[in-house]
């Protein structure tokens, strides 16, 4: 009995000796600094990965779709954010409060040069996750304010990193449209809906400036110079898109285009720039017309004043019609601009694909003001079955 114990123990050591220099190999199907970035291939995979995780999207959203998170001045929901009740705090964890999206990129630009790779290769890549680097970031400065700023990823036990204050938003900022122009000299004037583009990338540039000018301008209590140099790099880089010629209005018939360009299932290119694109064929869906029909759901509606702002068909102001504070729904959709009517239900509306004028339902809007961009006809509104593309940035 002793014996067989002493053999069984001798053949569990060997097999665990043979076996330990299969568990210490890295993962095939991972990259490393030692083993990654050697071809072209190799950082196209890598930063595929941006993509999904830090573009917005629309499928798997608990709160419904996400382009309908307006809730503080332009949409109406079936419940209160914090924003307004005034409990929102800056979470330990969640609530956007997140950063491995950060590390993931920062890893690739510490590490995309280890391939030896020829910069007009390697540079688009970088140029690419530095677009990516500098979404981040906005997004992270519109929810939170004064963030900290890291371009090399942070080790696991590098207290004093993890635990950073707020960097100062000048440096920031700064650092964000650093980004954006090393982007636009080193990614292609190509136009791609599905890939992020020298186009996209001056788009997010005069976003960011636009923000960061009027923020700067209209909130002097923090000290903050040159709005102004702010708002100027936004007209700059938007006047640089519009000149290039590259993209125009989408137009077809002034009561249907503006519907078409949201409901299309393929991005309209003459306009989108950017687009997160859905497909039936792989199942890969959105829940837009669930969200938005369904008494369950989110019933989000239009808030009364951004309904005002839509100007009458001349180009005059509704709200300097006599009486416009009272008139009645009919009366107030009548002769407006032709995008109101194919972004809320109108006397008249009918479905994508039906002969059947369909009235505002209050089972799917909390404000009588019910909403209509983006939906399609009635075989997409089972919940996670719309697919039509989802703009993330136009030209307009």
């Amino acid at each position: 009995m002793k014996k067989n114990s002493i053999l069984y123990l001798l053949v569990i050591t060997v097999f665990l000796g043979g076996c330990s220099k299969f568990l210490d190999r890295q993962p095939l199907s991972q990259i490393s600094p030692a083993n990654g970035f050697n071809s072209e291939s190799e950082l196209q995979l890598y930063i595929n990965s941006f993509y999904n995780n830090i573009l917005p999207q629309a499928e798997n959203d608990n709160n419904g779709f996400s382009l309908y998170t307006e809730d503080v001045d332009n949409i109406v929901k079936n419940s209160i954010s914090s924003q307004l009740t005034g409990n929102r705090t800056i979470p330990v964890s969640g609530g956007s409060w997140s950063w491995s999206n950060l590390r993931n990129i920062n890893y690739f630009l510490q590490n995309y040069q280890r391939g030896g790779l020829d910069p007009s290769i390697t540079n688009k890549y970088a140029g690419i996750a530095k677009f990516f680097r500098a979404y981040f970031y906005f997004s992270m400065v519109n929810h939170f304010g004064d963030v900290p700023w890291y371009s090399t990823p942070i080790d696991p036990d590098d207290s004093t990193s993890l635990m950073a204050s707020s960097t100062s938003r000048v440096v920031v900022m700064d650092s964000i449209m650093n980004d954006l122009d090393f982007a636009i000299n080193n990614l292609p004037a190509t136009k791609d809906p599905a890939s992020i583009t020298k186009w996209t990338a001056l788009a997010l540039k005069s976003r960011v400036g636009l923000f960061e000018g009027t923020f700067r301008k209209y909130h002097s209590e923090f000290g903050l110079q040159d709005a102004n140099n702010f708002l100027q790099k936004s007209v700059d880089a938007a006047q640089t898109l519009m000149q290039a010629g590259t993209y125009k209005i989408y137009s077809t018939t002034p009561d249907a285009a503006y519907r078409d360009l949201f409901s299309s299932y393929n991005p309209i290119t003459d306009e989108v720039i950017l687009a997160r694109q859905y497909s039936a064929a792989l199942q890969i869906y959105h829940d837009v017309n669930y969200y938005t029909l369904t008494a369950s759901a989110g019933k989000p509606g239009l808030e009364k004043k951004l309904v005002n702002s839509y100007l009458m068909k001349d180009g005059s102001r509704f709200t300097d019609q006599p009486g416009y504070e009272t008139m009645q729904f009919y009366t107030e959709t009548q002769d407006r601009d032709p995008r109101l009517a194919q972004t809320i239900r109108t006397p008249g509306y009918k479905r994508i694909g039906s002969g059947v004028a369909s009235a505002p339902s209050y089972t799917g809007t909390v404000t009588g003001y019910q909403l209509t961009k983006f939906v399609t006809g009635t075989v997409d509104d089972a919940n996670q079955r719309s697919y039509n593309a989802l703009p993330i940035f136009r030209y307009a």
